[in-house]
This record gives structure tokens, sequence and C-alpha cells, in this order.
């Protein structure tokens, strides 16, 4: 009976252990099947991985097949081509600038009427170096205007536009540098016969670019500017009609466009002046320099004509707040007050008191080249009142002053900083008079 009871237990222990190894197996089958199907979805994961990369090789090899066949512009190129060169700071025989530390923005008159995008002012032209590839730049348009296009460079400050294809003959103007001008005739000299707006003259061709190379520099040159399209057109503090108007403007000005926001364009007027217009109320588009001719069939006398010249000397000069030294640097009435100096007329130092020397003139209409225009001053984006600077008229509504630090010695329209408060006559008659009979 012992025994029995031994086999039976000996029995059950031995199905146990089986049981157990068959359990074991099970999971270590099970293991190995969770194994494989890790494995299996690994497989197919590097799979499309790879397949992916093949297809993205195939279009990269697609691309670089199409750029072969096509070639990538590159931008810059077209200029080198051309035989553009730099602009570089030489002073030829023709011009006669002042020794300055700083060299002043050139003024951007309104002479052109093509409208571009809005984009800044230091914007490249586009160089694809072919022809076409000016003509996409919308720039292009602005040097269709000029039949044959010339471009000042290579010169100091400006280039003296002459009466008669010759250095001895008498300066009617002044071809600032960058300024455009329509060439007309090659003179066997080397001269050319040019024309801006209804104003003919000579200057020497040495230092004008012409056919492409005149087109890329103009490109190269073109300003971005906001011109109104209706008189006194309001400028205001901020871009909202309710702020307060700080300035006005007209359609002969341009301004240099700082940003545009939606349906405003902000505008500098003049170094600590600028405001907002509203967009609808300007247009903005690309223009080019043009020349500064002196007298409009008018009888000027040679010492009106002579202080015109002598102030352009000093173009491009050095604007120094409470400075009157023409060598290192003047303000509007320090500018005055030494170039007048230089011909034996004596000015009060400050613009309020030369405001009060001379006798007064009417109106533009009868103002003439070496009158003295007054204007009330511009501080911290408040008109100041009364007097607060002072300019050279030059004739053809355009004038001559040290205008700020930012600018320096420049020349704008007379009405830049709006109409002038009071124009004063300093030459006298007698003196224009004996003038001459010294010359």
């Amino acid at each position: 009976m012992a025994s029995e009871n031994t086999t039976q237990e000996s029995r059950e222990e031995i199905r146990k252990r089986r049981q157990a190894e068959q359990r074991r197996k099970q999971r270590i089958r099970s293991a190995l099947i969770i194994l494989f199907i890790l494995f299996s979805l690994i497989n197919i994961g590097f799979g499309i991985l790879n397949l992916k990369t093949l297809i993205d090789k195939k279009r990269e090899g697609n691309a670089q097949e199409s750029q072969e066949a096509v070639p990538e512009e590159t931008p810059g190129e077209d200029s080198r081509e051309s035989g553009a060169p730099d602009v570089t700071e030489s002073t030829p025989e023709e011009t006669e600038p002042p020794e300055t530390d700083t060299k002043p923005t050139e003024t951007e008159p309104p002479e052109t009427e093509t409208e571009p995008r809005v984009t800044e002012p230091s914007e490249t032209p586009s160089e694809s170096g072919s022809q076409s590839g000016l003509e996409n730049d919308p720039r292009y348009e602005v040097t269709k205007k000029y039949e044959n296009i010339g471009v000042i460079h290579n010169v100091n400050n400006f280039l003296n536009i002459r009466k008669e294809p010759d250095s001895s003959s008498v300066t009617i103007g002044k071809a600032m540098r960058r300024s455009a001008v329509t060439v007309l005739e090659t003179e066997d000299n080397g001269w050319l016969k040019i024309r801006s707006g209804e104003h003919e003259g000579f200057v020497s061709g040495d230092y004008v670019a012409t056919g492409e190379e005149g087109k890329v520099l103009a490109m190269e040159y073109c300003k971005n500017n906001a011109f109104s399209t209706e008189r006194d057109t309001p400028v205001y503090r901020s871009a909202s009609k309710d702020e307060e108007v700080i300035f006005s403007i007209n359609p002969e000005n341009g301004y240099s466009v700082l940003d545009v926001l939606g349906t405003w364009v902000k505008i500098q007027i003049t170094e600590g002046l600028s405001g907002y217009v509203e967009r609808d109320a300007v247009n903005v588009r690309y223009t080019l320099e043009e020349p500064i001719f002196f007298v409009n069939d008018q009888d000027v006398s040679e010492l009106r004509l002579d202080i015109v010249n002598k102030a352009f000397e000093y173009y491009g000069g050095k604007y120094v707040w409470g400075g009157a030294d023409l060598a290192t640097g003047v303000d509007c009435s320090g500018f005055t007050l030494r170039i007048y100096e230089s011909f034996g007329i004596s000015l009060p130092r400050l613009s309020y008191e030369q405001a009060k020397w001379g006798r007064a003139v009417s109106s533009m209409s009868e103002a003439q080249p070496g009158d003295l225009l007054f204007f009330h001053g511009y501080r911290n984006g408040t008109v100041t009142p009364g007097i607060g600077h002072v300019a050279i008229y030059i004739g053809n509504g355009k004038m001559i002053h040290a205008a700020s630090e930012a600018r320096g010695i420049v020349a704008d329209n007379y009405n830049y900083l709006g109409e002038p408060v009071s124009i004063r006559r300093v030459v006298t008659e007698q003196a224009e008079a004996s003038y001459k009979g010294n010359h």
C-alpha cells in the first residue's frame, strides 16, 4: 500500500514538471514570435526610409539637370561684364569741391515719372548679365526718360555746366555726382552737349557714363521718393488723421520713403522732422537727380553768378551747428555769412538778424540768384516760430544751403522746407555795377 502511494506521488511530480516545462517552452515560443514581429516591423521601417531617400535623390538629380539646362542668374554679374566702374572720388578739372570730413547724401529732385513697387532706397538693381535682366527691374523704366542717358560720375561733388564746350566758358549750372542728363552731341574735343528739362549746356565727357554703363549706374543711383498728388498735402505726426499736422508737401518735391504701413507712408522731410502721409495722397516712385541751372532767361549780373558759383564750391561740405568756418563746417547762417563776406558784403551772424538786412523781395517770381531765402526752423518734429533757417537762391526755383548734420551743404527746390517766410536782397545794384567795372 505504501509502495502504491509513493508511485502515485512520483507520477504527479513528473506530470507537474512536464506541465511546467511545456509552459516554459510556450513562453519562449511567444517571446520569439514577438521578437520576430518586432524585427519585421523594424525592417519594414528601414525599407520605407530607404525608399524615400531614393525618391529624394531622384528628385534632386532631376532638379540639377533642370538647372544645368537653364543657368541660374548670378547677382552682380551684369555690372562687372558691362564694365561699370566704381564711383570714385577723384576731382577733375571741372570740379571745385572743398576738403571736408563727410559727404552728405545727394538731393533727389522730382524729375521722373515711373511708379515702382515700394522698396528700400538702397536696394541694388537686378543684374542678370543681359539686357532682358535690366528690363525686368522697375528702375530700368526711369532710364527710358532719356533719349541717350548720361550719368555724372568719377567726380567729387559736381561737374560744371558751361555755356560753350570750353573750360573758359561761363558756368551756367552744376551737374551733381549721380545726376542724369540726356546726351545730345559729342564735340570734337570730347565735350558733350547735354539737355536737362528745357535747358542745354556743355560738360566734359571724361566724367559722364553713357550707353549701358550709364543705364546700370542710373539704376544703382535711383532713390525711392514720395510725391504728393495735390498741393498742401498734410503730413501727420503719426499714422492717424486724428494726429497733429506737422508739415505740408507739394508735388514738385520728393521726400525719402522711410516705411510703408498699410494705408500710410512714413517720409523724411529733414533732420529732426519726419511724419506720415496717406498712401492715396502720394505717388511713390524712383527718381534720379538732375542738374541745376542757375538762370532762366534772366539778365543776371556777373556778381550774382559768382556768388552762386562760390556757394557751390562748398557743395557737399560739412554742417556744424554754430560753425562759421567753411574749412571745418558751418551752420546755415555761418554759410551765408562767409559766402557774402568773400564778396565784400557784410551780414549779421544769425539767420533772424540776416532776415532784417537788405530790402524785402515781394515774391519768388521777383527773386534773383544771390537773394536770401528765410524759413521757419524745425526741432524734434515741431516747427519753431520765427526765422530759423536761411538759404541762398540760385535761380530756376532752386536754393543751396547748409541743411543739417545728416545732409551737409546741399541744393534743394526753394520750397523743400515750405514756402519762404521772407526773401531779402542783400546784393545792391551799386555793388553789381562796381563788380562789373572791376572784372
